[in-house]
């Protein structure tokens, strides 16, 4: 009886130990985000204001139509169609040419000031040019965070009649390539950041890189034969079917991983390699990485969104909004 409780005396103990830990952990993880944004958790947050579950089983999820959350310190605010963009007029104006941006986290300007995204600049920049005429120019932007190719190309199927885009680009990062896992909501990780912080560590130890370089790891997600490259290949070639059908310009906009923008790394060839894929089925491709090595190849920490986080802030927004101008100014729509 007695060694009964000690026992209970000693569990009751350890999980008035565990409560005080979490307790303690939540607070200070709320409190250091509240001053200082930490990647993990705004991240959480994201899931939780601004995601949903999609009612299409081919896609894990998508954005909450009009939502809105500070994330990273800056405003995200979606329209209906959980694009971070106004809202599409319709019907659709005779003289308005539309421009669909599909996309992951970068696409969707991760950590960048609502004007400052690639897409809002490109927007911007042609609505002001005197050679656009009376046209007006809608880039819209798809961009999902956690989302590969196949996602973006079944969300394009899912949108596109809505859309009515006069012009498709997709913009491609290396990690696209992978197989996105269908994995059930837990309710507990969505409402505790600590415990979501905690888990966000410990995911990140389990990738498939196991002891190669991220060079070589995404080097190896880009050999033939590699699942999620294929599923990309199969998704781009029906996009291009797809917008040949509607006589819509296609066009994938490479950007570069901003942890290593040297010349002597084995990114480059890679960039080389995977726009040759594509301009093979005869998709225009722009690889913006010759530009992002001209001006921050240095210190390539200049054009990340936060210490630790290498999404493009809007310096490096502004190379893929230069670009996208300048291509559709080469093709008028």
């Amino acid at each position: 009886m007695k060694n009964m409780k000690t026992l209970l005396s000693r569990a009751g103990l350890g999980l008035f130990y565990l409560a005080f830990v979490l307790l303690s952990g939540e607070f200070l993880i709320r409190v250091i985000s509240a001053v200082k944004p930490i990647y993990s958790v705004e991240m959480v947050k994201y899931a939780t204001t601004l995601q949903t579950r999609s009612t299409d089983p081919n896609i894990s999820h998508v954005h909450r139509p009009n939502s809105r959350a500070k994330l990273m310190g800056v405003e995200i605010e979606l329209n209906s169609l959980g694009h971070r963009s106004k809202e599409l007029a319709r019907p659709k104006p005779s003289n308005e040419k539309r421009i669909f941006v599909l996309g992951s986290s970068i696409t969707l300007g991760w950590g960048v000031a609502p004007g400052e995204v690639f897409t809002a600049a490109a927007e911007s920049m042609l609505n002001r040019d005197p050679e656009g005429g009376e046209v007006e120019y809608l880039v819209v932007n798809a961009g999902i965070a956690n989302y590969n190719t196949f996602h973006e190309v079944e969300l394009f199927k899912k949108q596109a009649e809505q859309v009515e885009p006069d012009m498709v680009v997709v913009n491609y990062f290396i990690n696209d390539a992978e197989i996105i896992p269908f994995r059930a909501n837990n309710p507990v990780l969505r409402h505790s950041l600590f415990l979501a912080f905690l888990y966000q560590q410990w995911a990140s130890l389990q990738t498939g890189i196991q002891g190669k370089s991220l060079a070589e790891y995404y080097r190896e997600l880009h050999r033939d034969g590699q699942p999620g490259w294929e599923q990309s290949k199969r998704s781009m070639r029906e996009l291009k079917a797809l917008c040949d059908s509607r006589d819509i310009p296609l066009m994938v906009m490479l950007t570069p991983n901003t942890t290593n923008l040297t010349k002597d790394e084995s990114y480059p060839p890679l960039y080389e390699q995977i726009g040759a894929a594509f301009q093979k089925m005869r998709i225009d491709t722009i690889n913006t990485y010759p530009l992002f090595h001209l001006k921050f190849g240095e210190d390539p920490r200049q054009v990340w969104v936060a210490p630790g986080d290498p999404h493009p802030n809007s310096k490096g927004h502004r190379i893929m909004a230069d670009e996208l101008y300048r291509y559709i100014r080469a093709h008028p729509l």
